[in-house]
Protein backbone atom coordinates (compact mmCIF):
# COMPACT_ATOMS: atom_id res chain seq x y z
CA UNK A 1 0.00 0.00 0.00
CA UNK A 2 1.10 3.04 -0.89
CA UNK A 3 -0.53 6.89 0.13
CA UNK A 4 -1.11 7.05 -3.86
CA UNK A 5 -3.11 3.72 -4.65
CA UNK A 6 -4.08 3.14 -0.73
CA UNK A 7 -6.16 0.02 -0.40
CA UNK A 8 -9.59 -1.52 -0.51
CA UNK A 9 -11.71 -3.75 1.87
CA UNK A 10 -13.79 -6.59 2.28
CA UNK A 11 -16.86 -6.55 4.66
CA UNK A 12 -18.28 -10.34 5.18
CA UNK A 13 -21.28 -11.08 7.59
CA UNK A 14 -22.90 -14.92 7.00
CA UNK A 15 -20.58 -17.68 6.09
CA UNK A 16 -22.33 -20.72 5.91
CA UNK A 17 -21.71 -24.45 5.84
CA UNK A 18 -23.27 -26.90 2.89
CA UNK A 19 -26.37 -26.57 2.62
CA UNK A 20 -27.03 -30.13 3.63
CA UNK A 21 -24.83 -29.43 6.95
CA UNK A 22 -26.67 -26.11 7.42
CA UNK A 23 -29.28 -25.91 10.60
CA UNK A 24 -30.55 -22.79 8.96
CA UNK A 25 -30.18 -23.66 5.01
CA UNK A 26 -32.49 -20.09 4.27
CA UNK A 27 -29.98 -17.93 5.64
CA UNK A 28 -28.52 -15.60 2.74
CA UNK A 29 -23.97 -15.91 3.24
CA UNK A 30 -21.09 -16.98 1.77
CA UNK A 31 -20.90 -20.53 1.52
CA UNK A 32 -17.50 -21.65 4.21
CA UNK A 33 -16.00 -23.24 1.21
CA UNK A 34 -16.74 -20.47 -0.91
CA UNK A 35 -14.87 -17.90 1.35
CA UNK A 36 -11.52 -20.03 2.19
CA UNK A 37 -10.70 -20.67 -1.99
CA UNK A 38 -11.67 -17.03 -2.43
CA UNK A 39 -9.16 -15.93 0.88
CA UNK A 40 -6.41 -18.59 -1.05
CA UNK A 41 -7.04 -16.60 -4.23
CA UNK A 42 -6.83 -12.80 -3.16
CA UNK A 43 -4.04 -13.31 -0.86
CA UNK A 44 -1.98 -14.74 -4.73
CA UNK A 45 -3.38 -10.95 -6.28
CA UNK A 46 -2.98 -8.97 -3.18
CA UNK A 47 -1.00 -7.76 -0.32
CA UNK A 48 -3.00 -8.20 2.53
CA UNK A 49 -2.57 -5.79 5.24
CA UNK A 50 -3.69 -6.32 8.80
CA UNK A 51 -5.44 -3.79 11.06
CA UNK A 52 -2.60 -2.60 12.83
CA UNK A 53 -0.57 -1.47 9.47
CA UNK A 54 -3.47 0.24 8.11
CA UNK A 55 -3.82 2.12 12.24
CA UNK A 56 -0.13 2.95 11.50
CA UNK A 57 -0.72 4.15 8.15
CA UNK A 58 -3.40 7.34 9.25
CA UNK A 59 -1.59 7.84 12.60
CA UNK A 60 1.00 8.98 9.48
CA UNK A 61 3.85 6.55 10.98
CA UNK A 62 4.46 3.76 8.15
CA UNK A 63 4.32 4.02 4.44
CA UNK A 64 3.99 0.68 2.70
CA UNK A 65 4.98 0.40 -1.23
CA UNK A 66 4.23 -2.78 -2.49
CA UNK A 67 3.68 -3.37 -6.06
CA UNK A 68 0.40 -5.55 -5.55
CA UNK A 69 -3.03 -3.87 -4.66
CA UNK A 70 -3.65 -3.78 -0.53
CA UNK A 71 -6.59 -5.77 0.98
CA UNK A 72 -8.11 -6.06 4.25
CA UNK A 73 -10.24 -8.69 5.58
CA UNK A 74 -13.02 -7.08 7.92
CA UNK A 75 -16.37 -8.86 9.38
CA UNK A 76 -19.62 -6.99 10.89
CA UNK A 77 -21.78 -8.54 13.49
CA UNK A 78 -19.77 -10.91 15.82
CA UNK A 79 -21.63 -13.87 14.14
CA UNK A 80 -21.06 -17.32 15.18
CA UNK A 81 -19.84 -18.08 11.81
CA UNK A 82 -16.51 -15.46 12.23
CA UNK A 83 -15.22 -18.03 14.21
CA UNK A 84 -14.16 -20.37 11.31
CA UNK A 85 -13.41 -17.39 9.57
CA UNK A 86 -10.57 -16.41 12.00
CA UNK A 87 -9.08 -20.02 11.77
CA UNK A 88 -9.10 -19.92 7.96
CA UNK A 89 -7.13 -16.66 7.74
CA UNK A 90 -5.17 -17.38 10.78
CA UNK A 91 -3.96 -20.72 8.93
CA UNK A 92 -3.12 -18.35 5.63
CA UNK A 93 -1.14 -15.83 7.84
CA UNK A 94 -3.63 -12.82 7.31
CA UNK A 95 -5.08 -11.24 10.41
CA UNK A 96 -8.74 -9.64 10.30
CA UNK A 97 -10.87 -7.46 11.60
CA UNK A 98 -13.92 -8.60 13.92
CA UNK A 99 -16.65 -5.94 14.41
CA UNK A 100 -18.91 -6.74 17.60
CA UNK A 101 -22.25 -5.87 18.82
CA UNK A 102 -21.51 -4.99 22.54
CA UNK A 103 -25.18 -6.58 23.14
CA UNK A 104 -24.21 -9.96 22.48
CA UNK A 105 -21.87 -10.23 25.56
CA UNK A 106 -22.71 -7.55 28.23
CA UNK A 107 -26.26 -8.75 27.98
CA UNK A 108 -26.43 -12.09 26.27
CA UNK A 109 -29.04 -10.76 23.80
CA UNK A 110 -28.28 -10.82 19.67
CA UNK A 111 -28.47 -7.83 17.48
CA UNK A 112 -31.38 -6.43 15.74
CA UNK A 113 -30.47 -8.69 12.31
CA UNK A 114 -29.13 -11.02 13.62
CA UNK A 115 -33.10 -11.70 15.22
CA UNK A 116 -34.93 -11.03 11.65
CA UNK A 117 -32.67 -12.94 10.01
CA UNK A 118 -32.95 -16.06 11.73
CA UNK A 119 -36.60 -15.53 12.39
CA UNK A 120 -36.78 -15.84 8.34
CA UNK A 121 -34.72 -18.30 8.27
CA UNK A 122 -37.12 -20.44 10.70
CA UNK A 123 -40.46 -18.92 10.03
CA UNK A 124 -40.55 -17.48 6.76
CA UNK A 125 -42.19 -14.09 5.71
CA UNK A 126 -45.39 -15.16 6.94
CA UNK A 127 -44.40 -16.72 9.95
CA UNK A 128 -41.99 -13.48 10.78
CA UNK A 129 -45.17 -10.98 10.12
CA UNK A 130 -47.43 -13.03 12.50
CA UNK A 131 -45.15 -12.80 15.21
CA UNK A 132 -44.27 -9.06 14.63
CA UNK A 133 -47.78 -8.52 14.85
CA UNK A 134 -48.36 -10.28 18.39
CA UNK A 135 -45.35 -7.69 19.30
CA UNK A 136 -46.78 -4.70 17.77
CA UNK A 137 -49.68 -5.07 20.11
CA UNK A 138 -48.00 -6.33 23.00
CA UNK A 139 -46.18 -2.95 22.90
CA UNK A 140 -49.21 -1.29 22.48
CA UNK A 141 -47.97 0.30 18.36
CA UNK A 142 -50.50 0.44 15.91
CA UNK A 143 -50.91 -1.87 13.93
CA UNK A 144 -52.72 0.35 10.95
CA UNK A 145 -49.67 2.54 11.28
CA UNK A 146 -46.63 0.19 11.37
CA UNK A 147 -48.53 -2.99 9.75
CA UNK A 148 -46.23 -4.98 6.95
CA UNK A 149 -48.54 -6.80 4.22
CA UNK A 150 -47.92 -10.22 2.08
CA UNK A 151 -50.25 -12.17 0.33
CA UNK A 152 -48.53 -15.21 -1.06
CA UNK A 153 -48.50 -15.78 -4.55
CA UNK A 154 -48.91 -12.05 -4.89
CA UNK A 155 -46.79 -10.25 -3.48
CA UNK A 156 -42.91 -10.60 -3.83
CA UNK A 157 -41.61 -11.92 -0.70
CA UNK A 158 -37.90 -9.96 -1.43
CA UNK A 159 -39.87 -6.88 -1.82
CA UNK A 160 -41.52 -8.07 1.71
CA UNK A 161 -38.44 -8.53 3.52
CA UNK A 162 -37.06 -5.50 1.64
CA UNK A 163 -39.72 -3.10 3.49
CA UNK A 164 -39.10 -5.13 6.82
CA UNK A 165 -35.48 -4.29 6.94
CA UNK A 166 -36.76 -0.39 6.47
CA UNK A 167 -39.41 -0.41 8.98
CA UNK A 168 -36.99 -1.83 12.07
CA UNK A 169 -34.17 0.31 10.59
CA UNK A 170 -35.84 3.40 9.86
CA UNK A 171 -39.80 3.83 10.23
CA UNK A 172 -40.32 1.62 13.77
CA UNK A 173 -37.74 4.09 15.66
CA UNK A 174 -34.64 2.60 17.56
CA UNK A 175 -36.45 2.18 20.79
CA UNK A 176 -39.59 0.29 19.35
CA UNK A 177 -37.54 -1.83 17.04
CA UNK A 178 -35.70 -3.48 20.22
CA UNK A 179 -38.82 -3.81 22.31
CA UNK A 180 -40.20 -5.76 19.39
CA UNK A 181 -37.32 -7.76 17.56
CA UNK A 182 -36.28 -8.55 21.74
CA UNK A 183 -39.93 -10.22 22.07
CA UNK A 184 -39.97 -12.00 18.99
CA UNK A 185 -36.43 -13.37 20.02
CA UNK A 186 -37.25 -14.48 23.88
CA UNK A 187 -40.87 -15.39 23.04
CA UNK A 188 -40.44 -17.33 19.70
CA UNK A 189 -36.35 -17.82 18.91
CA UNK A 190 -35.60 -18.91 22.13
CA UNK A 191 -38.42 -20.86 23.50
CA UNK A 192 -38.14 -23.07 19.52
CA UNK A 193 -34.39 -23.23 19.75
CA UNK A 194 -33.50 -22.55 23.80
CA UNK A 195 -29.47 -22.88 22.61
CA UNK A 196 -29.92 -20.43 19.29
CA UNK A 197 -27.89 -17.46 20.92
CA UNK A 198 -24.64 -19.82 20.78
CA UNK A 199 -25.82 -20.65 16.65
CA UNK A 200 -26.03 -16.62 16.53
CA UNK A 201 -23.21 -15.05 17.76
CA UNK A 202 -19.52 -15.12 18.80
CA UNK A 203 -19.24 -16.12 22.67
CA UNK A 204 -16.68 -13.98 25.13
CA UNK A 205 -14.56 -16.99 25.05
CA UNK A 206 -14.54 -17.28 21.10
CA UNK A 207 -13.32 -13.83 20.84
CA UNK A 208 -10.78 -14.12 23.56
CA UNK A 209 -9.30 -17.28 20.82
CA UNK A 210 -9.87 -14.73 17.97
CA UNK A 211 -7.41 -11.96 19.63
CA UNK A 212 -5.42 -15.37 21.07
CA UNK A 213 -5.15 -16.06 16.87
CA UNK A 214 -3.58 -12.59 16.25
CA UNK A 215 -6.53 -10.56 15.23
CA UNK A 216 -8.10 -7.48 16.21
CA UNK A 217 -11.77 -7.11 17.73
CA UNK A 218 -13.54 -3.29 17.06
CA UNK A 219 -16.77 -1.82 17.92
CA UNK A 220 -20.30 -2.33 15.72
CA UNK A 221 -22.61 -0.36 17.88
CA UNK A 222 -24.05 -1.84 21.10
CA UNK A 223 -27.26 -3.17 19.72
CA UNK A 224 -26.71 -2.85 16.06
CA UNK A 225 -29.08 0.83 14.83
CA UNK A 226 -29.02 2.81 12.58
CA UNK A 227 -26.80 5.73 14.16
CA UNK A 228 -26.88 8.64 11.66
CA UNK A 229 -31.20 7.92 11.36
CA UNK A 230 -31.81 7.18 14.97
CA UNK A 231 -31.42 10.57 16.36
CA UNK A 232 -30.00 9.57 19.32
CA UNK A 233 -30.07 11.57 22.54
CA UNK A 234 -26.69 11.83 24.40
CA UNK A 235 -27.46 8.82 26.61
CA UNK A 236 -28.24 6.41 24.31
CA UNK A 237 -25.48 7.89 22.07
CA UNK A 238 -23.05 6.76 24.30
CA UNK A 239 -24.68 3.55 25.28
CA UNK A 240 -24.23 2.73 21.38
CA UNK A 241 -21.39 4.50 20.41
CA UNK A 242 -19.05 4.82 23.45
CA UNK A 243 -20.20 2.51 26.12
CA UNK A 244 -18.84 -0.69 23.47
CA UNK A 245 -15.60 0.46 23.12
CA UNK A 246 -14.73 0.56 27.30
CA UNK A 247 -16.03 -2.18 27.22
CA UNK A 248 -14.79 -4.60 24.77
CA UNK A 249 -11.17 -3.47 26.36
CA UNK A 250 -12.35 -3.80 29.58
CA UNK A 251 -13.58 -7.27 29.13
CA UNK A 252 -11.24 -8.40 26.39
CA UNK A 253 -7.65 -5.86 28.33
CA UNK A 254 -6.77 -4.80 25.01
CA UNK A 255 -7.04 -1.49 23.08
CA UNK A 256 -9.98 -1.21 20.73
CA UNK A 257 -9.03 1.72 18.09
CA UNK A 258 -11.65 0.78 15.42
CA UNK A 259 -15.33 0.65 14.72
CA UNK A 260 -17.74 -0.12 11.61
CA UNK A 261 -21.29 1.69 11.20
CA UNK A 262 -23.99 -0.84 11.08
CA UNK A 263 -25.96 -1.34 7.39
CA UNK A 264 -23.06 1.69 7.01
CA UNK A 265 -24.74 3.12 3.53
CA UNK A 266 -24.91 6.90 3.69
CA UNK A 267 -28.39 7.48 5.27
CA UNK A 268 -26.65 5.33 7.86
CA UNK A 269 -23.59 6.75 9.30
CA UNK A 270 -22.49 10.03 10.67
CA UNK A 271 -20.10 12.82 8.80
CA UNK A 272 -16.71 12.91 10.19
CA UNK A 273 -17.04 16.58 10.78
CA UNK A 274 -19.76 15.78 12.84
CA UNK A 275 -18.17 13.04 15.41
CA UNK A 276 -16.62 15.60 17.89
CA UNK A 277 -17.80 12.86 20.84
CA UNK A 278 -15.62 10.04 18.83
CA UNK A 279 -12.57 12.19 17.77
CA UNK A 280 -10.63 10.72 20.88
CA UNK A 281 -12.66 7.36 20.90
CA UNK A 282 -12.06 5.84 17.41
CA UNK A 283 -8.53 6.29 14.89
CA UNK A 284 -10.56 4.46 12.11
CA UNK A 285 -14.17 3.95 11.26
CA UNK A 286 -15.61 1.77 8.62
CA UNK A 287 -18.92 2.00 5.87
CA UNK A 288 -19.78 0.35 3.32
CA UNK A 289 -19.01 2.71 0.56
CA UNK A 290 -17.67 0.86 -2.09
CA UNK A 291 -14.27 2.97 -3.01
CA UNK A 292 -10.81 3.10 -2.40
CA UNK A 293 -9.28 4.41 0.75
CA UNK A 294 -6.55 6.65 0.13
CA UNK A 295 -4.26 9.12 2.52
CA UNK A 296 -6.82 11.72 1.48
CA UNK A 297 -9.60 9.42 3.13
CA UNK A 298 -11.04 10.57 6.23
CA UNK A 299 -10.26 7.75 8.39
CA UNK A 300 -13.44 8.11 9.70
CA UNK A 301 -15.15 7.00 6.77
CA UNK A 302 -13.30 4.67 5.50
CA UNK A 303 -15.29 2.10 2.56
CA UNK A 304 -15.52 -1.39 1.99
CA UNK A 305 -16.83 -3.87 -0.14
CA UNK A 306 -19.59 -6.26 1.24
CA UNK A 307 -19.51 -9.71 -0.52
CA UNK A 308 -22.78 -11.24 -1.80
CA UNK A 309 -24.07 -14.47 -1.05
CA UNK A 310 -23.87 -15.25 -5.23
CA UNK A 311 -20.20 -13.64 -5.62
CA UNK A 312 -17.44 -15.92 -6.27
CA UNK A 313 -13.91 -14.93 -6.10
CA UNK A 314 -13.90 -13.43 -9.88
CA UNK A 315 -16.67 -11.27 -9.03
CA UNK A 316 -15.08 -10.02 -6.05
CA UNK A 317 -11.86 -9.49 -7.76
CA UNK A 318 -13.30 -7.29 -10.17
CA UNK A 319 -15.41 -5.50 -8.34
CA UNK A 320 -12.68 -4.59 -6.24
CA UNK A 321 -10.42 -3.75 -9.45
CA UNK A 322 -13.11 -1.27 -10.28
CA UNK A 323 -12.85 0.49 -6.92
CA UNK A 324 -8.72 0.74 -7.17
CA UNK A 325 -9.64 2.50 -10.74
CA UNK A 326 -12.10 4.97 -9.48
CA UNK A 327 -14.69 3.37 -11.20
CA UNK A 328 -18.08 3.48 -10.38
CA UNK A 329 -19.62 0.19 -8.48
Amino acid sequence: MSRETGFVSLCYHYLRPKKGADLFPRLLGTRIEEFRQQVETLKKSYQVLSPEEILRFYRNEENFNMDKPSLLFTFDDGLSDHFLAAQILAEKGIKGLFFVPSCILSEKLPANPTIIHYCLAIYKVEGFLKVYRDAIAINNLSLAKFDITYRRGVDDPWEVIRTIKYFTKYKLGYINTRKILLHIYREHLLRDFPKIMEEMHLSKLQIQKVIAMGHSIGTHSHSHLSVAASELPKGDFYKEMIFPKSYLEETFGIPVYSMSYPFGGQKDCLKAKDLDDMQSAYDIIFTVEKVLNTQDTNPLELGRYMPMSTDNVTRIDHILQKMIQGQAV
